[in-house]
């Protein structure tokens, strides 16, 4: 066993227990380990012991090579009815890295953006209040409303992260994607500065 290959296990394992819907207690109690020793599997601190494995691909009904595979897959996939999670339990993740190296990170719970109208948040500055967000260093960045006047000079505020405007997203159409079982990266948007926008859903 390569290094290369017990990274992707650590990946694959926890790709295979989210695609069960398992806790990492569910995993931990059905191979008698501790919750702890899956976590640390799956982050590649340590690995499970050879006799573990076969255990593994029987519990998610694969082969040990698929277990060890590295799949090219898809940012963005549609999930069958019979294997979606509750939207109300999952997070729409926004990711802005700048050109300058620094990353932006803000999880929005769907079930908060649903209670408060968030599409009409970001557009016109209402209804609701503003989230911090932190970057990779813990530190409080910026994620703010920033005022501005229509065509008809009407005010409206802009939802901003790090200078770009997510406004121009429509999160109700998100919202009715993630409905239908549409899972992973929903939206990239690259500014003229070179920075970089991503939505994730999971």
């Amino acid at each position: 066993m390569n290094i290369m290959d017990t990274k992707q296990l650590g990946n694959n394992i926890a790709k295979f227990r989210k695609a069960r819907s398992m806790t990492q207690d569910n995993l931990a109690e059905l191979l008698s380990v501790s919750p702890q020793a899956v976590s640390k599997w799956e982050n590649d601190v340590s690995y499970p012991d050879i006799e573990m494995l076969p255990k593994l691909a029987n519990i998610f009904g694969i082969s040990m090579d698929t277990l060890f595979s590295n799949p090219v897959t898809p940012e963005t996939e549609f999930v069958e009815p019979e294997n979606r999670k509750d939207p109300d339990k999952m997070l729409f993740k926004i990711r802005v890295k700048s050109q300058k190296g620094d990353t932006v990170s803000v999880n929005l719970p769907i079930s908060l953006l649903k209670a408060i109208d968030f599409n009409n948040f970001v557009k016109n500055g209402k209804d609701a209040d503003n989230n911090d967000a932190e970057n990779d260093t813990g530190e409080n960045n910026t994620s703010e409303t920033e005022e501005r006047k229509d065509s008809s000079g009407t005010r409206k505020k802009n939802f901003q992260i790090n200078g770009i405007n997510l406004g121009a997203i429509d999160w109700n159409q998100l919202l009715e994607l993630i409905d239908h079982g549409v899972m992973g990266k929903l939206v990239e948007v690259h500014s003229a500065d070179g920075d970089l926008v991503e939505i994730y859903v999971e």
